[in-house]
């Protein structure tokens, strides 16, 4: 339920952004720079059942690409996020099944 004068921010086709007002049953909306539309690829840590610490690679749109092993510490964990960060960016591809 919604009180007069608020408001609750919603997404629109990725690039508009609206605003419902309810007291007067309108819409302000407004077009974001292209750098709004897209969340940046993240690591996201957590604990799993066991108690033990994971990480999940997330893309932009929300989805997850890969996920860890898990680790008996959340600093090991971000050692290895640390690591994949550093290492990365001229790894080769190997395909393993040739």
């Amino acid at each position: 339920m919604s009180r007069a004068g608020s408001y609750i921010p919603v997404w629109r086709d990725g690039s508009a952004f609206c605003l419902p007002y309810a007291l007067l049953h309108v819409a302000i909306c407004f077009t974001l720079p292209n750098s709004y539309n897209a969340m940046p690829y993240k690591f996201e840590l957590k604990k799993d059942k066991a108690g033990k610490t994971r990480f999940n690679f997330i893309a932009p749109n929300g989805q997850v690409m890969f996920s860890s092993q898990a680790y008996e510490s959340r600093s090991s964990a971000v050692k290895t996020i640390e690591s994949i960060k550093k290492n990365t960016p001229g790894a080769d591809i190997v395909d393993a099944e040739s």
